[in-house]
């Protein structure tokens, strides 16, 4: 319940219907108030103007600064598709049944977002091809399952590179995938609304097993959220920027290969991860890297060609053993990069560092590195004021 505009000085008061509902999306709608016999002057500075409010349910007076913005522009908000729920009635080889939701035939042209509703399964058959072109991306609020085989594997593509991506939201169960093919795929984007990754799953679990990430056009191959992970004998080539990106999750990844990324290899920010037989080569900048008080667990794993072998940052911490990282420029680095955190812990046993290397370790004071059981000193320091 909207109750008053205040310039610190004097108030207008709202009518008694000027009520904001939220909406699905956690957004309210847009509203226009307009208020009579308003005295010249009254809004001298913006930054002065405080909106009181209070919640229909509990009736207390609450106040909040109101912050100015240019006139929004209707036709980019208007044009923001994942507003819709479900246009699978622009898709005449889709079939919605009552538990799932089907693809007729071998072969599908997506030439225009694709969204699919909750409450379903989305089920994707061995040898179906997804071409997408056109800026279409596919968003869907259902479990995906997208079971190929090694002789038929499903693919989700842009053959001519206008295509998009493939975005799973919130869609109340876990999705599976295997013989999988993502190739020359981008991050959805629609209007103010875009993503990272150009396979993304947000608060959606996922199992990902036998599946490649080819060709991607940006920031990251895979980026998961919010979710828990399993991802098994698959492989990222030919990434623009990160491969694989996890924020604020829990998972494992296994038997897998990284080769050929702009960037990182492996990224988690916030996150609890196991990692265990990994192979990087060719690598952008970071094979592996923590971030914002992640914990990882790593086992066989090798590192040929990279900038950085093995990063831990603010907060994080990473142990490990059977650990070989060769021809890089700095083995292992440690640091703040964040001022809300702090330094960063790696615990390596079993650990070989050979090859054209810049530095075995770059360590930042406060931060602690331990490889074979010895501690390490530092050999990089904070910059004194």
């Amino acid at each position: 319940q909207l109750l008053a505009v205040s310039n610190g000085s004097s108030q207008l008061v709202f009518a008694a219907d000027a009520v904001i509902q939220p909406i699905e999306n956690y957004m309210g709608e847009l509203a226009y108030y307009t208020f009579e016999g308003v005295y010249q002057g009254f809004v001298k500075n913006p930054q002065d103007l405080s909106i009181t409010y209070s919640y229909t349910d509990d009736g207390i007076q609450r106040s909040a600064a109101v912050y100015p913005f240019k006139r929004r522009y209707n036709e980019v908000f208007n044009g923001t598709v994942i507003r819709e729920t479900d246009t699978t009635a622009d898709f005449p080889f889709i079939t919605v049944g009552d538990e799932k939701i089907t693809f007729d035939g071998t072969t599908f042209q997506i030439d225009k977002p694709l969204i699919l509703p909750k409450g379903k399964t989305v089920m994707m058959q061995p040898g179906q091809i997804f071409d997408l072109s056109d800026g279409a991306f596919i968003l869907s609020y259902s479990p995906l399952s997208a079971v190929g085989t090694e002789a038929e594997p499903i693919t989700i593509q842009s053959s001519d590179g206008s295509g998009q991506g493939l975005v799973v939201i919130k869609p109340g169960a876990q999705s599976q995938l295997a013989h999988v093919t993502f190739d020359n795929l981008s991050n959805p984007t629609s209007g103010i609304w875009f993503l990272t990754g150009a396979v993304t799953f947000y608060e959606a679990d996922v199992e990902i097993t036998h599946t490649s990430f080819r060709n991607n056009r940006s920031e990251d191959a895979l980026h998961v959220m919010r979710s828990e992970f399993f991802v098994d004998n698959s492989l990222f080539s030919n990434t623009f920027a990160d491969a694989f990106d996890s924020d604020f999750s829990q998972g494992r990844i296994t038997n897998s290969a990284f080769e050929l990324t702009g960037n990182d290899g492996l990224d988690f920010s916030t996150s609890t991860v196991t990692a265990e037989d990994i192979q990087f080569t060719d690598i952008g900048d970071k094979g592996v890297s923590t971030g914002e008080n992640s914990t990882l667990a790593l086992k066989n794993i090798t590192v040929n060609r990279a900038v950085i072998g093995i990063t831990s940052k603010d907060f994080s911490t990473i142990t490990g053993d059977s650990i070989e990282v060769s021809n890089v420029e700095i083995g292992f680095a440690l640091y703040q990069k964040k001022p809300e955190f702090g330094p960063a812990k790696i615990d390596l046993t079993g650990t070989k560092i050979y090859g054209s290397i810049g530095l075995d370790y770059l360590i930042q004071d406060g931060s602690e590195l331990r490889l074979n059981d010895q501690l390490i000193i530092p050999r990089a320091k904070k910059k004194e004021a």
